[in-house]
């Protein structure tokens, strides 16, 4: 199963290595990147890069964090043409004439999308501090592509220690996506800890409020306008989450217990 998972996201190139004072012909996996254009009701919307895994939960999830789609039934059809173009008919008649959609906030900047139009998250989850650090220690222990290369992003949706998803890509967009889009395919309820890697970001905290994700959780950091964000939209926020701590900002809605 690894071996052919390798196949498909890495291939292998020659390598000269200087180790120890020490020349050494090898080969080394490098991750697989494509390019794939996004078409919707027959007009070119965007393109994007990613890593060629799960790329129909990724377009699912991208639709909906850009605010296209509000549901699955807004989808007529969505399919993979010649591999790489991604053909999407939506039952609306909204069309985009601009390109490389790539992040939220060009999106917010030409006013398709606006925050303030947003709802608050409204969620009675509540964790202990163990479950945070065993959410930690299972998800990190549960990776599949990470350990074939590194250099990739990866995110979960940790609902217990036996029912989790996780998803990784180049992007950690475009890995948040495709755990979006998974969960509204599956119709999946979005009522866990959402955990990723990278540092939490104001176009990161969007995503997880169009998700309705009530508790965020990183390995490193956040930044200040997600902080703002995050309060605003009632998301609980932790940072530098790890085996044995983490830290809880600003958190109004006190989703995280202090008992353990």
């Amino acid at each position: 199963m690894q071996r052919e998972l390798s196949k498909k996201i890495t291939k292998r190139f020659k390598v000269t290595k200087f180790f120890n004072n020490t020349i050494i012909e090898d080969k080394l996996s490098i991750i697989k990147e494509k390019n794939y254009k996004v078409f919707v009701n027959g007009n070119k919307l965007t393109s994007v890069n990613l890593l060629p895994f799960n790329e129909i939960e990724y377009i699912y999830g991208f639709l909906f964090t850009h605010s296209l789609i509000d549901s699955l039934e807004d989808v007529v059809s969505c399919r993979i043409c010649d591999k790489s173009n991604f053909h999407i008919y939506l039952r609306n008649n909204k069309t985009y004439s601009f390109s490389n959609v790539l992040v939220l906030s060009e999106f917010m900047e030409k006013k398709y999308l606006k925050k303030e139009d947003m709802a608050p998250v409204n969620s009675n989850i509540s964790v202990n501090p163990l479950q945070m650090l065993n959410m930690y220690k299972k998800i990190n222990s549960s990776v599949q592509i990470f350990p074939l290369v590194e250099g990739i992003h990866k995110c979960a949706l940790y609902k217990s220690e036996d029912k989790f998803i996780i998803f990784e890509d180049i992007s950690i967009f475009s890995a948040i996506d495709k755990l979006v889009g998974h969960g509204l395919i599956n119709n999946l309820n979005n009522d866990g800890i959402f955990y990723t890697t990278d540092k939490i970001t104001d176009e990161i905290i969007t995503k997880c409020l169009l998700a309705k994700f009530p508790i965020v959780a990183t390995s490193a950091f956040v930044t200040t306008m997600a902080v703002d964000l995050a309060v605003k939209f009632n998301i609980t926020l932790a940072q530098l989450v790890d085996n044995n701590t983490f830290l809880i900002l600003e958190d109004k809605v006190k989703r995280i217990t202090n008992v353990f």
